[in-house]
């Protein structure tokens, strides 16, 4: 077990990590604001 591959696992983790919660973020965004513009409309 070498130390470069456990990190390289984690930062690749932590990577997907980020973009998954910025992908689920945006689509709560987006389903929000399109609720709120069919409010309004």
């Amino acid at each position: 077990m070498e130390p470069t591959v456990n990190s390289m696992h984690f930062l690749w983790a932590a990577y997907i990590l980020v973009a998954v919660a910025n992908i689920a973020l945006v689509i709560w965004l987006a389903a929000r604001w399109s609720a709120v513009n069919r409010k309004q409309s």
